[in-house]
């Protein structure tokens, strides 16, 4: 069960950092929009279509994960008694 808890909080943690890392590149992405400079073909597929595919399926991950995590640790200081 501990080693369940470890899983889940190591896969949280980097669906954390991967929605991080996709935040970034959509702000530097969207400042380029809004100062009219031109966007490279990945960030132009990113911002139409990219981005909110996987802001959609990491929030809707990272909340699982995060319902599992502290459900877990729940039950592990129900039982480690």
């Amino acid at each position: 069960m501990k080693t369940f808890h470890l899983i889940v909080s190591i896969l949280w943690g980097i669906c954390g950092s991967i929605g991080i890392a996709e935040i970034i590149l959509y702000k530097i992405c969207k400042r380029k929009m809004n100062r009219n400079e031109p966007l490279s073909r990945f960030q132009h597929h990113f911002m139409n279509r990219i981005h909110s595919k996987l802001d959609r399926y990491l929030s809707k991950l990272c909340y699982l994960l995060g319902i599992l995590w502290y459900i877990l640790l729940f039950y592990l200081q129900i039982f480690s008694k």
